[in-house]
């Protein structure tokens, strides 16, 4: 049913996201500066609407802070 395909992404991405985290608890660009801060968000490295074949690639799926995800967010990143 093509009405239930956006919630059936939503929720797939959460289920995805929490994997991610799981995974990959700590910050990346946090650690990367030498602080450990748990990773609250998932950041997509490529755009889902640059490349929406990648939004479920581990690969393409980053693990940040709320903070650091903001701040990649308002670079446009």
């Amino acid at each position: 049913n093509a009405e239930r395909l956006p919630f059936i992404n939503f929720i797939y991405s959460l289920v995805h996201g929490k994997r991610k985290l799981k995974r990959d608890p700590l910050c990346v660009d946090c650690k990367e500066g030498g602080t450990i801060i748990q990773a609250t968000e998932v950041h997509h490295i490529r755009k889902i609407k640059d490349r929406p074949d990648l939004r479920y690639e581990w690969s393409n799926l980053m693990s940040l802070c709320t903070r650091c995800h903001a701040i990649r967010t308002a670079r446009g990143e």
